[in-house]
């Protein structure tokens, strides 16, 4: 290649090489730029804003004082008619020619002139007559002097007016063309339409709606410059459905016209921006208000534009340095905007948290107090008879019985916090329907055992074994029929049914009905049946013990699980309630554990009770003693991963642990038990026995490696059986 074409083709490669720079650095450079006005965009608007204010905000308030003194004008107007009306009364002895000597008094054409006589009629310097048609709004006032905005029935009635009425000092008897009259009343109707003329020229002339409102926000004029706010009778609610660029919020600027102040606020209304002013008007509780497009307020914003040209300049000649600040500044505001969110996140939880402390409060205090006090007051009377084995084992029945319902309403309002808080998870779990229904009507025959109840039960279900949520099914069927025991009186019959309503292949939809003969429900009851806290007014709170919880939490429970429930019923009959629940149906092979109903013996079973708080462990250790077992104790999760690794395979049959428990906890116990390099450490039943009662907690054992979850207060049949099926199953793999 030649010499020149070399460096020839050098320097157009070089050429091209530049012209690329140039073009991304002059790209760079424009969308570094447009960041930048970007970023001060909201501070020129809110100049624009802040200047627009002030001037609009002192526009309005001279047209409300312009409106003042027109109607102070009007006033004095009205005030001189009605204190002449006898004095030309004596020179203009007929009708017609008083009232036009009357209407001279003023020189504007926009005043009309009227008197009212004791029937309601009036007569208008225009020469019309007519009926006042609420002559009852003149006749019972007990003030002398009236101004309101109406009309006059053979008027424009697209037209209103301010109208003044004095009542006359005496009544004048005048001759009229029908006779003669009194007339008890003079007033003057002001053209409200021409005061808008005057004051609107300063709001962009016809490019405005001119307003009168009362401090209740009724409108009680508007003009049709522009159609924004005007539709209905009220200004206020329009507030709401607006967005706030600038100014107050909506319950703000509510607040502030009720208060008689004046305001100034942007709104954007489908995409458009618009400014909102109004000012008291000082002799009434009345505000005038404009409402004004922003793009014919430009002129109003000189100096804000002015400044725009002046940021532009500057981000040229500074452009390094605007660089800098728009990342710190975009830094700041996200950093802030994160920071208020934040907040706001903190006063919306604070106030949530206020309101349901101030609901549980007020809703439960009563309910609260009378297990309480029935567990106080036995107490009390089974130590002051110590001699009395009868009496003292009456009073710890009743301990018994006031203890359960404690429980109960303990556990209905933390299953309810659960619930609204969003952490009530529904399990995807094998179960069998017909396990499930048989254990609550067994449930529900040992509750009526010692009452004359009837329970008549059906079952008909050909696909019982589905996936579901076994434990969340069971509290919907036996809040349900608890219900129905506790509302119908000896001698009724519940009736409790299971039926197939739908089968579509892997998809079965199954009906729970539940059907008594109690007292029923009142119409206006049944339709609020759900509601939190909600309890019949009419006697049963008192008859009846409850939190008022269970529907709202049977009706919340089959909603998380996509189900229906219907109620009928009706007062002194009874009720009928249906759930109808969807479940995908489990065609694995059946691998089921039951524990046995039956009464359990642990006689001999060798036990590592695990568990820190002293009274807890003498209550497990006395009756799980008196129902055979050997116990070992430990006093927290150290100690008993120490005695279960000192000791050789078969030293304990099922380890107890709690959870929650200083040095080491029962989760980390159990995993350092079931990590030991030993036999017996993968397969020893480990029952978790804790105050930790939900689903959550019970999936956070299972993770550990526990084989059960036992909850406190603890049920002593149920923990025993649970103890008694671990041991039998250990021996059993052996």
């Amino acid at each position: 290649m030649p010499r020149e074409d070399f460096w020839g083709s050098k320097r157009e490669n070089m050429k091209a090489r530049n012209k690329k720079r140039i073009a991304i650095l002059a790209a760079g450079m424009a969308v570094i730029v447009i960041l930048l006005i970007l970023g001060m965009r909201h501070s020129v608007n809110t100049s624009i804003y802040s200047e627009r204010k002030e001037l609009l905000g002192r526009l309005v308030e001279t047209s409300a004082l312009v409106i003042d003194d027109n109607i102070a004008s009007g006033q004095t107007i009205a005030d001189t008619v009605s204190d002449n009306a006898q004095l030309y009364m004596q020179a203009y002895p007929d009708l017609n020619s008083y009232i036009e000597a009357t209407s001279r008094l003023s020189v504007y054409s926009h005043y009309m002139f009227f008197f009212v006589d004791s029937e309601g009629k009036y007569y208008s310097s225009d020469g019309t007559y007519g009926k006042i048609t609420d002559i009852s709004y003149y006749a019972n006032g007990s003030e002398d002097k009236l101004s309101y905005i109406s009309s006059l029935p053979h008027l424009d009635p697209e037209k209103v007016y301010l109208i003044y009425r004095n009542r006359l000092n005496e009544p004048i008897q005048i001759a009229t063309d029908q006779g003669e009259t009194e007339l008890v009343y003079s007033g003057i109707l002001y053209d409200i339409d021409s005061l808008n003329d005057t004051v609107s020229q300063e709001f962009a002339g016809e490019n405005n709606t001119f307003i009168y409102n009362d401090s209740n926000g009724v409108m009680m004029y508007k003009s049709f410059g522009i159609k924004l706010l005007i539709e209905g009778y009220n200004v206020y609610p329009k507030f709401s459905q607006c967005e706030v660029i600038y100014g107050e919020t909506p319950e703000e600027l509510e607040q502030a016209c009720r208060n008689q102040e004046t305001v100034v606020v942007a709104l954007n209304i489908d995409g458009e921006e618009y400014y909102f002013c109004s000012a008291p008007i000082a002799p009434k509780d009345w505000s005038v208000a404009f409402v004004v497009q922003a793009k014919y307020l430009n002129n109003v914003s000189g100096n804000a534009f002015g400044r725009i040209i002046l940021y532009i300049t500057l981000i040229f000649v500074l452009l390094g340095v605007a660089v800098v600040y728009l990342a710190v500044a975009t830094y700041e505001k996200r950093k802030m905007q994160k920071s208020n969110e934040e907040i706001t996140k903190l006063n919306s939880e604070l106030e949530s948290a206020t309101r349901a402390k101030s609901d549980f409060l007020s809703n439960m205090s009563h309910d609260i107090r009378t297990p309480i006090n029935g567990i106080i007051g036995m107490t009390t009377i089974a130590k002051g008879v110590p001699g009395n084995p009868e009496k003292t084992k009456e009073c710890l029945g009743k301990i018994e019985g006031a203890s359960a319902h404690l429980l109960s309403l303990i556990n209905d309002v933390l299953d309810m916090t659960r619930i609204e808080r969003g952490k009530t998870e529904i399990a995807y779990e094998p179960i069998d329907i017909r396990n499930i229904f048989e254990n609550c009507s067994g449930i529900i025959r040992g509750q009526i055992s010692d009452r004359e109840l009837e329970l008549k039960t059906s079952f008909s279900c050909e696909h019982p074994r589905v996936f579901g949520d076994e434990l969340h099914l069971r509290q919907i069927l036996i809040n349900i029929l608890g219900n129905a025991v506790k509302f119908t009186k000896d001698g009724g019959t519940i009736s409790f049914s299971c039926y197939e309503k739908e089968f579509s292949g892997e998809k079965v939809v199954l009906s729970f009905e539940v059907e008594d003969s109690g007292i029923g429900m009142k119409p206006e009851f049944l339709d609020r049946l759900f509601e939190p806290f909600l309890q019949d007014e009419g006697g049963a709170r008192s008859e009846y013990k409850g939190t008022g919880l269970g529907m709202a939490i049977t009706k919340q429970l089959a909603d998380l699980m996509e189900g229906e429930i219907e109620v009928q019923s009706e007062l002194g009959k009874g009720s009928r309630f249906t759930v109808t629940l969807p479940f995908t149906v489990n065609t694995e092979e059946e691998e089921e554990e039951l524990l046995s109903t039956e009464a359990a013996d642990l006689t001999g079973v060798k036990l590592l009770l695990v568990e820190d708080n002293e009274l807890n462990m003498e209550i497990a250790c006395e009756l799980l003693e008196a129902s055979g077992a050997l116990i070992t104790q430990a006093e927290n999760g150290l100690e008993a991963v120490k005695l279960f690794k000192d000791n050789e395979e078969g030293t304990f049959d099922v380890i107890i642990m709690d959870i929650m428990m200083p040095v080491m906890n029962g989760l980390e116990a159990t995993k350092e038990i079931r990590a030991l390099d030993r036999e017996d450490a993968k397969s020893i039943p480990i029952l978790a026995m804790t105050a930790n009662a939900f689903e959550s907690d019970i999936k956070t054992t299972r993770e550990a490696g526990m084989n059960a979850h036992l909850s406190k207060p603890i049920d002593i049949d149920e923990v025993i059986r649970t103890i008694a099926h671990h041991a039998r199953k250990e021996h059993s793999e052996k």
